[in-house]
């Protein structure tokens, strides 16, 4: 008998937002986030969750701001050797349209490359998967990257300065690039003048995460 499996296009038009809320919760699977090519949709993309895994999205307006909220269950208790990444989100997101985005992550892969983007606010929580993170090329934003036991990659572009602030001690925390160390912060040269700057914070409580600068990408 085939597997039943649950799919989703997601298209939200625009309809008028200048900024969005979004949240992504996936314990399970393959998870991409990038900018989106139609510059009608605020979101894009589709959502492949085979039984028994489960997913859903809602969306809400209040004004000129869309919330936009996405979850994948995990509902199986196989390993990813025998369950590899079936169950799949790809979410594209407005280009220009402010944003905030949230983002909770369980086993398996997920590349969330996010230059293309405007954002004012990023969190990631990793699990015991593998996450590539690539920040905004522009603009000014906060940004946090906790990992669990998995590994978390996060990726500077090109003319984005950085403070770096290091917590957590449990797991292992490598800062790569041309960046001035200072009892756990590393900043970039003229970070405080910089027009485009995040100030990210790391913290490594099981896992590994890797900060890599534009001279090492």
């Amino acid at each position: 008998m085939p597997a039943r499996i649950e799919q989703d296009a997601l298209g939200v038009p625009i309809e008028g937002a200048t900024r969005a809320e979004v949240s992504l919760r996936a314990a399970v699977g393959r998870v991409g986030v990038r900018a989106a090519a139609d510059p009608n949709l605020l979101v894009g993309g589709t959502l492949v969750a085979p039984w028994p895994d489960r997913g859903r999205w809602t969306l809400d307006r209040v004004g000129d701001t869309a919330r936009f909220n996405l979850t994948l269950d995990r509902r199986h208790d196989l390993s990813t050797a025998v369950w590899p990444d079936r169950s799949r989100v790809t979410v594209e997101l407005a280009p220009f349209v402010s944003l905030t985005l949230r983002a909770t992550l369980g086993e398996g892969t997920a590349t969330l490359d996010l230059a293309g983007l405007v954002l004012t606010e990023i969190a990631v929580q990793g699990g015991a998967g593998r996450v590539d993170l690539i920040l905004p090329a522009r603009g000014r934003l906060a940004a946090e990257v906790t990992s669990g036991t998995g590994e978390v990659t996060v990726r500077i572009p090109a003319g984005m300065a950085a403070r770096i602030r290091v917590e957590g001690r449990r797991g292992s925390v490598d800062v790569v690039g041309d960046y001035q160390p200072d009892n756990g912060v590393f900043t970039s040269p003229g970070y405080d003048t910089a027009a485009h700057r995040v100030d990210l914070t790391v913290r490594a409580n099981v896992g590994r995460i890797t900060v890599l600068g534009v001279r090492s990408l």
